[in-house]
């Protein structure tokens, strides 16, 4: 009984080998030859693919260039303007042929009369809070035409 036993042991394993194959139809056919039903050759067709190593991962050493961040700056170039004055209230404006410009005023700029043709020098200054209507313009000076 042990040859049968050993029979039905060689049997059972080159079933499980047969059928741990993928099933591949445009894969070549199972060689044929009598090496191919021996228990070794079995046993190496049932073996697990191969499988692709897992990516590893790396992290840079040290701690990477930073800067501090520029802080934000608004570099308005100096204009020159012709117009004339218009006060309305407290808002001393000056209006030319394309802007009214809100006077954020300098001395020389505050005796002005309306009406007046002027030549102003100053800076755009668009954060600045004032309740009239033009744009801020900060004069550097203002002078009479």
């Amino acid at each position: 009984m042990g040859m049968r036993h050993l029979g039905l042991l060689l049997a059972v394993s080159v079933l499980a080998a047969c059928a741990a194959q993928p099933t591949d139809s445009a894969g070549p056919a199972a060689p044929s030859s009598p090496e191919a039903s021996s228990p070794s050759a079995s046993f190496r067709a049932a073996s697990p693919q191969s499988v692709a190593p897992e990516p590893t991962i790396s992290v840079p050493s040290g701690v990477p260039k930073t800067k501090r961040p520029d802080h934000p700056t608004d570099d308005f170039p100096v204009v020159t303007v012709e117009g004339r004055i218009k006060v309305d209230g407290t808002c001393v404006s000056l209006v030319t042929d394309s802007v009214t410009w809100t006077l954020l005023l300098a001395p020389d700029a505050a005796r002005l009369p309306d009406g007046q043709k002027v030549k102003v020098v100053g800076v755009p200054n668009p954060n600045a809070f004032t309740a009239c209507t033009g744009s801020p313009l900060t004069v550097s000076t203002a002078t009479p035409l």
